[in-house]
């Protein structure tokens, strides 16, 4: 279909050209209120993605690719003039995400399938993008950031005020994990793509089935399960960072802290599956998510209820009473 058809298609229909409107404007807004409000804005830009994931996957590609072909349009001649290029990247990146995940949504893919893959190219995508714009440094990439990381620190701990015992000690404090930071960084990338791939699916679901579009054929979320071979990633990652080869230590963080989000996922599964099998208030639910994610042991506790359900099923005797 020619572009010029797709968009008089999509104009003369009133749904689609009001949705069209309303999903560019909100991929811009929650992208904006990431630079320029604090805390909250980095929530909201999370949904980044959101409406071109929706968007794509309600009216196919036909129409679908114009609302983050707009928005990378807009941004590309906008963010310039407003000092705002060097944020153009990772707002192509969210609204890539978006794209990809809406098309493995609709190829039939599996939900594991459909978020893993996106993360893959993105990941893959941003390495070569920080390469290329690294190629001429005098530094390697993990020492530019380390310095960079290590002059945010001090210029932060410099406003704090004045230069007193307490304060070189927390600078050092700081400045001394600056080495360990930087090498996890990875890690932490994957894991952050993971739970952004996540919510804006969850987000999608509630969309789709308020307005009775077709959802794909998925297990219901209290029931997900992590692939079981995974669990051996995890024992040999383990192994690996006990061994005393530096490199090796490194790598095997890494893939901790991935997998450990994937198994918090599955905790967060099982944490559904009771507050739905004990019929809960909303409010009290909503009070143990917010428990679940501020609270780091209840969040690690979380995260191992999931690794054990590998061997425990802790769904186990639901299913079958349901199955009898």
């Amino acid at each position: 279909m020619a572009l010029s058809d797709s968009f008089r298609q999509l104009w003369q229909n009133p749904i689609a050209r009001k949705e069209y409107i309303a999903g560019t404007a909100i991929t811009l807004f929650l992208f904006v209120s990431t630079l320029i409000v604090p805390v909250v804005g980095l929530f909201l830009g999370i949904l980044t993605p959101l409406p071109s994931l929706i968007f794509l996957y309600r009216w196919g590609l036909g129409m679908g690719l114009w609302v983050p072909g707009t928005v990378a349009l807009l941004s590309a001649l906008l963010f310039p003039p407003m000092g705002l290029a060097g944020s153009l990247p990772f707002l192509l990146g969210f609204v890539f995400l978006g794209v990809m995940i809406s098309m493995g949504m609709g190829s039939g893919w599996s939900m594991e399938k459909t978020i893993a893959v996106p993360v893959a190219v993105i990941f893959v995508l941003g390495i070569l993008l920080v390469s290329i714009a690294l190629r001429d440094a005098e530094m390697g990439v993990a020492t530019r950031l380390e310095t960079n990381i290590q002059r945010a620190i001090s210029t932060m701990v410099q406003e704090l005020g004045p230069d007193a015992p307490e304060t070189r000690a927390l600078e050092e404090s700081l400045t001394s994990a600056v080495p360990l930071l930087v090498r996890v960084i990875p890690g932490l990338v994957v894991s952050s793509l993971l739970v952004i791939s996540w919510l804006n699916i969850l987000a999608a679901r509630r969309y789709c089935l308020k307005h009775n579009v077709e959802w794909p054929q998925w297990p219901s979320w209290s029931m997900w399960k992590a692939p079981e071979p995974l669990v051996w990633a995890v024992i040999g990652a383990g192994i690996a960072f006990l061994l005393p080869v530096a490199a090796l230590k490194a790598l095997a963080l890494n893939i901790l802290l991935v997998l450990g989000t994937v198994y918090f996922f599955q905790g967060l599964s099982l944490t559904v599956f009771y507050l739905e099998k004990w019929n809960l208030p909303i409010f009290l639910r909503a009070i143990i998510f917010v428990i679940i994610l501020l609270q780091q042991f209840v969040t690690l506790g979380v995260m191992l209820f999931g690794f054990f359900d590998v061997w425990f099923d802790f769904r186990k005797d639901t299913a079958k009473s349901e199955g009898a």
